[in-house]
């Protein structure tokens, strides 16, 4: 798709039929979905990181090996959970604003198509 849209913003809309738009636009509203997942889970895994991380500080007062064991493996993994979302979101977009960037474009340009 980001060969496309270079090109859509090269070319502008008359290098592409309005089923191919309309199917770049198909692929971008799945892209954003899965961005928007990606960063939904980014954000879930550094609050549980935290809170995972405060049970950890509380099992080190408390000297509780149960929950130094416990929190330390939910810690680890949420970190771990959390930097593989982060990197899918940037992969897939970059940014938020650069994703509402394409999506704009592309249907300016099928609106474009669908005047002539």
């Amino acid at each position: 798709m980001n060969d496309h849209v270079k090109l859509l913003e090269e070319f502008g809309p008359e290098y592409f039929s309005i089923e191919e738009l309309w199917k770049m636009y198909g692929q971008w509203e799945l892209k954003a979905k899965w961005f928007q997942m990606a960063e939904q889970t980014w954000l879930r895994m550094v609050m549980f990181f935290c809170a995972a991380t405060s049970l950890f500080i509380v099992g080190i007062v408390l000297q509780v090996k149960l929950i130094l064991v416990a929190t330390g493996i939910l810690a680890i993994g949420s970190l771990s959970a959390g930097i593989v979302a982060y990197l899918i979101a940037n992969y897939l977009g970059g940014s938020k604003d650069r994703l509402r960037q394409i999506g704009r474009m592309i249907r300016i340009c099928i609106e474009k198509k669908q005047a002539v």
